[in-house]
């Protein structure tokens, strides 16, 4: 089973994610936020499995939610999905310890198995 939080500021496509993963027997989207602090404040009262996490939020850089996240919870996978998937973020993504970096119109099909393995 995988308890999983959506980080993403629009609201169309983080719906689309709840639906998702939501309809794969075993995970529970257990949170969602929209920014920056909010995303934190729900990955510390949650501690999910996974995050599906957006480069740009309302309130600043997913990256430092990202970084963040692994340098307290390194054993958490955190999924970018992104529609910037620039080989800069990519690298600076994986750097900061992005378990993968998937780009939101290329690649949403992955994210139910990203978010298992």
């Amino acid at each position: 089973m995988s308890r999983i939080v959506i980080v993403e500021d629009s609201d169309v496509v983080r719906k689309r994610l709840e639906e998702l993963l939501g309809s794969v027997p075993g995970n529970e989207v257990v949170g969602t936020a929209e920014g920056v602090q909010e995303a934190l404040e729900v990955i510390w009262r949650t501690l999910p499995d996974a995050v599906i996490l957006d480069l740009r939020l309302k309130d600043g850089s997913g990256m430092s939610v990202l970084e963040l996240v692994k340098k307290t919870h390194p054993e958490m996978t955190v999924v970018v999905l992104t529609n910037h998937g620039t080989d800069e973020h990519r690298v600076k993504a994986l750097g900061l310890g992005a378990d993968r970096f998937l780009d939101k119109t290329a690649d949403f099909d992955q994210i139910p198995a990203a978010v298992t393995q």
